[in-house]
């Protein structure tokens, strides 16, 4: 544009030196320079329409930039609202889950209490169980133990009638040995053969005798 007022005003220069060639040409030149004028004033008015358009050309464009940013900080926070959506869902459906699973749960340990409580008054039936065997067994070890003396006593008393039975065949025995001696030996000494023999039967019955407290002392049913 200024090219072109450029162009204009060397053109009216250009007339104007003509015009001024002659004198009837004077209010020619007056209308020519009024012309330049208004020109003049008119390049001024666009110059500061020019810049005015310009700032407002930067104003818009910083207001254009700022939509921007308000649009990309909108779509930015349209996408965090969804993914947190999607964020919330997954958590409300892992919450859901955990009830379910707590329920579950909840039953399980309900029915091993009571299995184990089952198992419990099991045991302490079992123990019962136990301490009344444990009780009928004591009995029966005391039982035993006052059955078995009895026994050891009974077998005691027969060997000793055993004993006596031999102690009086002994005594025959010695008996008819010491008339032989006096009648086959008269070197014999029938009261030494039989002293002998007799404190051989007695050592036996010592035993006997000694072994005899235990039997006395046993509890005999």
């Amino acid at each position: 544009m200024a090219e072109k007022y450029q162009w204009y005003r060397n053109r009216c220069r250009e007339i104007r030196e003509q015009l001024r060639a002659g004198a009837s040409t004077q209010s020619a030149r007056d209308e020519l320079e009024k012309t330049d004028e208004d020109l003049i004033r008119s390049i001024c008015r666009v110059n500061a329409l020019s810049a005015e358009w310009a700032e407002k050309v930067a104003k818009l464009e910083k207001k254009v930039a700022e939509l921007e940013k308000a649009e990309d900080a909108r779509v930015s926070a349209v996408a965090r609202a969804a993914s947190l959506e999607d964020t919330i869902r997954v958590l409300r459906s892992e919450q859901e889950s955990e009830r379910a699973m707590t329920t579950i749960r909840e039953a399980r340990l309900e029915k091993r209490t009571v299995e184990i409580d089952q198992e419990a008054s099991n045991l302490g039936d079992r123990v019962a169980t136990l301490e009344a065997k444990k009780t009928q067994l004591l009995a029966q070890v005391e039982s035993v133990s006052t059955t078995v003396p009895r026994r050891l006593y009974d077998l005691w008393a027969s060997l000793a009638r055993k004993c006596v039975g031999y102690v009086i065949i002994a005594k025959v025995a010695q008996a008819s040995l010491s008339r032989n001696c006096e009648n086959f030996d008269p070197k014999c000494d029938p009261p030494a053969c039989g002293q002998s023999s007799q404190i051989r039967h007695v050592d036996r019955n010592s035993q006997l005798a000694n072994a005899s407290p235990f039997f006395a002392n046993a509890n005999i049913a």
